[in-house]
């Protein structure tokens, strides 16, 4: 909780600091915190400790879950704290004139939209797609050459042991597994590169992207989250927009749940569930 409540005051920090923080949000003159702000505030943290930094609570824990026992809403969970968030947060800065205001902030949320709006969609998913799927090899490729010159380095192998919530989704539906590629894509790159990078960076929102997926437990797995974060955030920056970003998230997700880990269960003889 400790370390949420640092990163919640940082992004709160750094939004204002970049004009990013509506006015009802913003501290009072007076010191004093408005019921907006302290709502805010307090939602920020309770998103980052339990989308971000609850997972660092499992380590040196037994990971033995009853995964037959999860609930297919439950690989939802996070995301829906995530929506809830960049939900309540768009309703709380109601009230503030940004398309009236004369501050820098009020106008650099005002060039980001028109910016946004001038970008075709059909171009930013037809790209983050070839992305996402460029990626995908390029990546594998990469944690090979990683693996192989560590193992030359330490004489030991890395693990390629799929983790076990990864190797329980892969066993999943066909339907279901798309819905979370999809939530993945959509959700995620909103909150970490929509909201976060544009407060914090690529590095800091990167950073809390891998905190986040710190339950994979797989060293080489976490390079592999930490080049795919900072190519999706690369994207953002390149094309000012989240459009790319999520549709190579998305495709990326899609390759991994739907070909990869269903074959490489099926070459262990871990058999799916039935797609119908």
């Amino acid at each position: 909780m400790l370390f949420a409540g640092v990163a919640a005051l940082w992004v709160d920090q750094a939004s204002a600091a970049k004009g990013l923080l509506a006015r009802p949000l913003r501290p009072a003159e007076s010191g004093a915190t408005s019921p907006r702000r302290f709502v805010y505030l307090s939602l920020l943290l309770l998103t980052l400790y339990l989308g971000v930094f609850q997972v660092l609570s499992l380590i040196g824990l037994s990971q033995d879950v009853e995964l037959d026992g999860i609930a297919s809403w439950q690989l939802f969970s996070l995301h829906f704290v995530f929506v809830c968030f960049l939900v309540s947060h768009w309703l709380l800065s109601q009230g503030a004139s940004v398309l009236e205001g004369d501050e820098p902030g009020d106008r650099r949320l005002e060039e980001g939209r028109e910016v946004s709006r001038a970008r075709s969609w059909a171009t930013e998913l037809l790209l983050g797609t070839l992305v996402g799927a460029g990626l995908w090899a390029a990546v594998l490729l990469t944690l090979l050459l990683i693996g192989g010159f560590w193992s030359q380095l330490t004489g030991n192998e890395p693990s390629g042991e799929v983790p076990a919530m990864v190797e329980w989704i892969g066993t999943q539906p066909l339907a279901l597994r798309l819905a979370v590629a999809l939530s993945a894509g959509v959700v995620e790159e909103t909150f970490f590169r929509g909201y976060l990078q544009a407060r914090v960076g690529v590095l800091a929102s990167t950073l809390l992207f891998v905190v986040a997926h710190f339950s994979y437990g797989q060293p080489l797995l976490l390079v592999g989250v930490s080049l795919l974060s900072l190519a999706f955030a690369a994207l953002v920056v390149w094309r000012r927009s989240v459009l790319a970003a999520i549709a190579a998230h998305t495709v990326f997700d899609v390759i991994q749940l739907v070909v990869v880990i269903p074959t490489v269960l099926g070459a262990l003889e871990v058999s799916p569930s039935n797609d119908s």
